[in-house]
Formats: C-alpha cells, sequence, structure tokens
C-alpha cells in the first residue's frame, strides 16, 4: 500500500498552486484573485467528484479505474498547463479535481481491502500520509522551481510528471485488488 501512498503524493504535489498564483496571474493576464479560482475550481471538482465518480465506476475494475483516474489527473494538468486561456485552464483544473476524487474513493477501498480490517487504519494513514507529505514538502519544492523556470517552462513539466502514478499502478498492485470491483 506504500505504493498508494506515492501516487497520492505525487498527485497532491501538482495540486497545490496557492504559491503559483502570482505567476499563473502574470502568464494568463488575469488578476491575482482570479487565479485563485484555480483552487476554487479544483476544491468544487473534488467536493463532486470523488462521490460521483466512484459511483460512476462502481461496476469496473479497481485497477482499471485507478489507472484511468490518474491517466485522465495527468491529461487534465497538461490541459491547464500548457492551456492559452484562463477558461481552458480552469477546465484542466476540474478534470483533474474529479480525476483526484476518483482515485482518493477507489483508493482507499483498495488500499483497506487489501490490509484487512486489522490493518486498514495504518494502510489509511499511509494514503493520507502521502496528501501530508505533498502538503509540508512536494508543494513548497515545486513552488521553489516553478519561481525559478518561470511558469511558462515549470507548468508543463508539472503536468507531465503526473504521468508516472499510471506507470507505478500498471507495475504493481496488490493481489488483493485483482480482479475486485470499485465500492
Amino acid at each position: 500500500m506504500w505504493l498508494l501512498g506515492v501516487v497520492t503524493f505525487l498527485m497532491d504535489t501538482a495540486e497545490l498552486v496557492v504559491g503559483l498564483l502570482p505567476e499563473i496571474s502574470a502568464d494568463l493576464d488575469i488578476s491575482v484573485s482570479s487565479a485563485g479560482l484555480m483552487v476554487t475550481v479544483f476544491a468544487i471538482g473534488m467536493m463532486v467528484g470523488a462521490p460521483l465518480m466512484a459511483m460512476a465506476t462502481l461496476r469496473l475494475p479497481r485497477r482499471f479505474t485507478l489507472i484511468a483516474s490518474l491517466l485522465v489527473f495527468a491529461a487534465g494538468h497538461v490541459i491547464g498547463a500548457l492551456s492559452p486561456t484562463f477558461a481552458l485552464a480552469l477546465i484542466g483544473r476540474f478534470v483533474s479535481a474529479l480525476a483526484t476524487g476518483t482515485f482518493w474513493a477507489v483508493g482507499a477501498v483498495v488500499a483497506t481491502a487489501a490490509a484487512g480490517p486489522a490493518a486498514s487504519s495504518r494502510v489509511m494513514g499511509v494514503v493520507i500520509g502521502g496528501v501530508t507529505l505533498a502538503n509540508i514538502v512536494g508543494g513548497r519544492r515545486c513552488d521553489l522551481r516553478t519561481h525559478r523556470a518561470g511558469t511558462q517552462r515549470a507548468r508543463p513539466r508539472r503536468g507531465g510528471r503526473n504521468g508516472r502514478g499510471p506507470r507505478l499502478v500498471v507495475r504493481a498492485r496488490p493481489r488483493a485488488a485483482r480482479g475486485r470491483r470499485a465500492a
């Protein structure tokens, strides 16, 4: 289940854009407060995405759902990173948020099912630990790199790094997740 913690870290590192709002606003020629909508749109997408997408993917194999959500997440970030307009950047953020909600919902089920009742709390701690580390270390590291490189060069790289998650899930998956469906 360390894998899900690592992938959650990668996802949440790319999610955090608060420190980059001045650079994003300059790139898209909008105000910083307007750029803040990128945070709001992501939060709304997560709030809507987790329950709805978990229900929509209920009959799909869990592994497929995890991989698909990671691919959609990466695509949303690439769209947002390469977007010439603010509207397209918001769409990319919303798409990424829906995928994040899907990954978290299905990933939590996969993690707890694989660990069993005795270790489910510990395994969820590992998954949520990925979020915590992303907030403390990952987002700040990406912000520093972006400040140095500029958002025109760093945003596409940040989006491209999200392609690592699907490769990790494809290569290694827990035995308990094989053939089961999302809950």
